[in-house]
């Protein structure tokens, strides 16, 4: 469904507003599997440290449940227009053989069902990149016959500003310590694009029979508005994640974030609010 707030004007398209912001909170699951797929080290005082290595010729899947909540309201809209859109999405992470010092990556977005026609990130959506040894993916394309460019350069944009932004701790992680990350994303607004910014506080609660436990707290807020209309933005949420130590890996995930937006334009006022909450597992093999 295509939705045009501020009455039909095209003031602002909701249906990239949307799609980025699905995305971005499927990042959010995403980005563990980015982030703690890598080497985890169990010190003698039960401290963590992570350094990211990724393997060669390993497969990395995860299967994420997510529902999303959306209530619009513009121009003096006495109800609000209401959407709940649910999904499943099945997403791979391949990596090939090592070349050198490199090797290639590729992030397919499987399978999804839904309770929509149309979902936001289509089946056999592709996403080709490299690693270089001891460093994150980076990603430079992606084939999705059936999406949008201007979607798919903003999920290539708002995907990769995640790829090089992740402080792993140098030193090791004890229970009751934390880190952050800041995680910017692009919306398209009347013409414009805004950026926001989610800064992810993550807390290691205990380690005990193999298993690491997390806390994760949320805080979304505006990095940059625009000069020719009023935007505000805030939100926040919180999660948690257990680590199996064994595998070196996250198997399980759960997180909700709400975000609330509302913009100025042209004397039209919309407020948008959004609720999304995620499940996620993930399994580790090796290339056959």
């Amino acid at each position: 469904m295509l939705w045009t707030a501020a009455a039909d004007k095209g003031l602002i398209e909701l249906r990239p507003f949307a799609c980025i912001f699905i995305f971005t909170c499927m990042k959010r699951a995403i980005h563990l599997l980015l982030l703690f797929c890598p080497l985890v080290i169990l010190g003698q005082k039960q401290g963590i440290q992570f350094k990211i290595q990724y393997l060669p010729e390993h497969v990395y899947s995860q299967t994420i449940d997510q529902t999303v909540h959306t209530e619009i309201r513009s121009g003096g809209d006495k109800k609000p227009r209401i959407n709940t859109r649910q999904t499943r999405t099945q997403a791979v992470i391949k990596t090939g053989k090592l070349n050198g010092s490199e090797f290639p990556v590729t992030m397919e977005f499987a399978h999804s069902t839904g309770n929509q026609e149309k979902q936001p990130i289509p089946d056999g959506t592709i996403l080709f990149g490299k690693i270089s040894e001891g460093k994150a993916p980076v990603f430079d394309s992606i084939y999705s016959p059936d999406m949008d460019n201007e979607i798919k350069k903003l999920l290539l944009q708002n995907l990769q500003s995640i790829m090089v932004q992740i402080p792993f701790p140098d030193a090791e992680l004890k229970p009751g310590e934390k880190f952050t990350q800041e995680i910017p994303f692009s919306l398209p607004m009347a013409g414009e694009t805004i950026v926001m910014l989610i800064r992810m506080t993550y807390k290691l609660k205990k380690v005990e029979n193999g298993l690491a436990y997390f806390d994760i707290r949320d805080q979304v807020t505006l990095k940059k508005g625009s000069d020719k209309f009023k935007v505000s933005s805030s939100g926040k949420g919180q999660g948690s994640f257990v680590y199996d130590l064994s595998s070196h890996f996250p198997t399980e995930y759960d997180a909700g974030l709400k975000l609330k937006m509302k913009a100025n334009i042209s004397g039209t006022v919309t407020e948008v609010e959004m609720d999304n909450s995620t499940h996620q597992q993930i399994t580790i093999t090796t290339v056959q």
